[in-house]
């Protein structure tokens, strides 16, 4: 809480603190106190005692209790306590003033003198000294709470409080009335709020510069014209009925009045066209209408009857029938008179209604008949009657006719027409075009389309000059072991030629084919041969091991079919020489040769020396499978450079490289001819060496290899004994 505004003062000329308590209810709940050389008027309101003594000795601050309030502040000017056992502490303040902080004790001493108390300002508040301490008690009766805009000012529970003067009220509610609170002067704003002119015939009045301004005339029109619509400042509007012409607001009704304040429907609408043919109707909204209709009428006109309204008009109906039932007279209408009948004298044409006469006469009234009617119409295929009723009637008849046309025969009336079946011209030659002329009869013309002569051993047949052929069919399934033949009926055969030899050089036939080993039917082994041909002999076959398909070529081998099982492939030296090729792998000067006679290898007689060499004979590709081998007889020679040297053959292919050796087989599994190891001396043979090595397995390739050694100039010589291979 704050006090109004006061002067202040200087520290001397005031008291030295300023202590009120406020005690409501007859209790203290407050305590007002203002320090001595405070820089501002501060007041310190709550449960506290505050204790501003002159003297020194300390006593004197009390609550209601008599004893020290908790958290009492006690300021004092000297330096001592006297009289109470409280502990407190000392603390100086801003203006250099002591101030004890109080501490209740158990002793707290009676008041040894009374203070000075000053009341507060407002009136509102008694000081008054209770228990050593001053307190402020509500007062009660008039003050002056200081504002110039109240008024019967009053003290309610220590405040001064007063009424708002109404005095400012001008009675214009288009201004704003205030009151200054300092002078206490009235003010009048103009606002421009809504207002009431008084007058009811203005509509939305607002104030404007203090005066209540009208922004237009009240609208007053009800809408309704069968009333005249004014307006009075002191009534407002006011609707008056009246006589009025007005509309009702149907199309069906003429001159309608206002009356009572409505509107009064007049006469009806006329809506009679004056037209027999429409039906008139009328509808509020659309008035007055006129649809056709289908009503009797009459289209003034004697010479027609059941006439009928239609589109809006009267259609004539049907002519009067003025037939008087005779023949032979004018019957007319006359649209004014009626039916008139008028003779018409002897000769005249008529009708006796009998359709079989023509040529009828009038003879008085009655009608004459005429001729007969002819009824023939010149067709052979109808039969004619004559009905008085109908006159002429013909019927179809199914008697033979003759249509006049030689490319039909068999004719015959059908349908009323008559008619023949198509002569066939067919002379059952395909090579002719077959047609009938129409004065020669059936006719034929030569064609050169494709036929067929029905002979199986003509082609391409075609007709030609009338007549069907074809060239010879070539009969040649180009299998040497059959007969081609040709049969009219079967066309191309071909039988099977046992035995004969058409196999090529080598070779029969068995059945329909070549035996395998045949010239043109190249086998794939010669075991191929023994179990495809039957009693083969030894000899040479031909064999193809990759087949046709193979990019091998066929060759002539021989074949050993007596011994051992028959079936086994020979190699001697011819057969080696025929079908092998030699090479030197060495890059030394040695010698290889292969002649249909012999196999020599050696390191050389030019003179120049060697380490070790190979000699290989072999066929590259398309050789015949085999599983196993044998050697027959074969016997190496020493060819040596001179006396004291030898040839050394041992029985390893794969021993060190200055090992000689003479091997056959497979390419990856050679063996030595010879049993052990062997030396040769020039022109020295070894023995006949025989041998069979089952290999395990089939391969395709087969190798002659021989391993020089050197720098002896030694070689081997192989003339004598055969290798065979299954």
């Amino acid at each position: 809480m704050k006090t109004k505004g006061r002067d202040r003062g200087s520290a001397a000329g005031r008291p030295a603190g300023l202590l009120v308590a406020v005690i409501t209810g007859g209790a203290v709940v407050g305590v007002l106190f203002q320090l001595s050389g405070c820089a501002s008027d501060e007041v310190i309101v709550g449960p506290v005692a505050i204790r501003d003594d002159v003297g020194s000795d300390g006593a004197g601050l009390v609550t209601d209790t008599g004893r020290l309030p908790p958290d009492a502040i006690r300021k004092d000017v000297g330096s001592t306590d006297h009289g109470s056992t409280d502990s407190h502490t000392r603390n100086t303040d801003a203006g250099s003033h002591a101030i004890d902080i109080v501490t209740p004790g158990s002793d707290a001493g009676p008041c040894p003198a009374p203070p000075t108390c000053v009341a507060p300002p407002g009136g509102c508040l008694e000081a008054k000294v209770v228990n050593c301490a001053c307190v402020a008690v509500n007062k009660s009766g008039d003050c002056d709470d200081g504002i110039a805009c109240t008024t019967a000012d009053s003290c309610v529970d220590g405040l001064c409080q007063g009424v708002p003067a109404a005095e400012c009220d001008d009675g214009n509610a288009c201004t704003t009335d205030s009151c200054d609170a300092e002078s206490g002067g009235c003010t009048h704003s103009p606002n421009n709020a809504p207002c009431n002119d008084g007058d009811l015939c203005t509509a939305s009045s607002i104030c404007k510069g203090g005066t209540c301004t009208a922004a237009g005339p009240t609208d007053c029109d009800d809408d309704n014209p069968c009333t005249d619509d004014s307006c009075a400042s002191d009534a407002g509007c006011k609707h008056a009925a009246n006589t009025k012409p007005c509309n009702d607001g149907s199309a069906c009704t003429l001159k309608d009045t206002c009356n009572g304040g409505n509107c009064v429907p007049g006469v009806p609408a006329p809506c009679d066209d004056k037209n027999p043919c429409t039906t008139e109707t009328c509808t509020p909204s659309g008035g007055c209408q006129a649809k056709p209709n289908t009503l009797p009428c009459s289209d003034n006109n004697v010479c027609t009857e059941a006439e009928k309204c239609a589109g809006g008009s009267c259609k004539g109906g049907t002519p009067l029938n003025c037939d008087d039932g005779k023949v032979c007279s004018l019957d007319v209408c006359d649209a004014n008179a009626g039916c008139k009948h008028f003779g018409l004298g002897d000769g005249a044409a008529c009708n006796d209604d009998n359709a079989c006469t023509i040529g009828d006469a009038c003879k008085g009234e009655l009608c004459a008949p005429g001729k007969p009617l002819p009824c023939d119409d010149g067709n052979v295929c109808t039969t004619e009657v004559c009905l008085p009723a109908k006159g002429c009637s013909s019927t179809h008849n199914g008697q033979n006719c003759d249509d006049g046309n030689i490319c039909s025969d068999g004719d015959a009336c059908a349908g009323g027409k008559c008619k023949g079946k198509p002569v066939i011209c067919d002379d059952k030659n395909v090579c002719t075009a077959d047609f009938c002329d129409a004065n020669k009869g059936c006719q034929t013309a030569a064609v050169g389309n494709a036929c067929d002569d029905g002979d199986k051993c003509t082609e391409t047949d075609t007709c030609k000059a009338g007549k069907c052929g074809g060239k010879a069919v070539v009969c040649d399934d180009e299998k040497p072991c059959t007969a081609d033949t040709c049969n009219k009926a079967k066309g191309c055969q071909y039988t099977a030629t046992p035995g004969a030899k058409n196999c090529g050089q080598i070779g029969v036939c068995l059945g329909a084919v070549c035996a395998p080993g045949s010239e043109l039917a190249p086998a794939l082994s010669c075991k191929h041969v023994r179990d495809g041909w039957p009693g083969a002999k030894t000899g040479t076959y031909w064999l193809d091991p990759d087949g046709e398909k193979g990019g091998g070529k066929k060759y002539a081998v021989f074949c050993e079919m007596n011994k051992w099982g028959g079936g086994w492939l020979k190699i001697d030296n011819l057969q080696a020489y025929k079908l092998m090729t030699m090479k030197n792998l060495a890059t030394t000067s040695g010698i290889c040769e292969l002649t249909p006679k012999q196999w020599r290898s050696w390191d050389g007689f030019n003179g120049a020396t060697g380490y070790g060499h190979f000699c290989i004979a072999e066929k590259i590709g398309n050789w015949p499978k085999y599983t196993e081998y044998r050697q027959e007889g074969i016997q190496l020679q020493g060819y040596t450079a001179g006396k004291g040297n030898t040839y050394d053959a041992y029985a390893d292919c794969y021993g060190a490289k200055w090992q000689g050796n003479f091997c056959v087989g497979p390419a990856n599994k050679l063996k030595a001819v010879n049993h052990y190891n062997i030396q040769l001396n020039n022109g020295q043979k070894s023995p006949l060496y025989n041998k069979h090595v089952l290999l395990g397995q089939a391969y395709d390739n087969f190798q002659i290899r021989s391993r020089e050694e050197g720098p002896q100039l030694e070689g081997v010589i192989w003339k004598v004994g055969t290798f065979y291979l299954r």
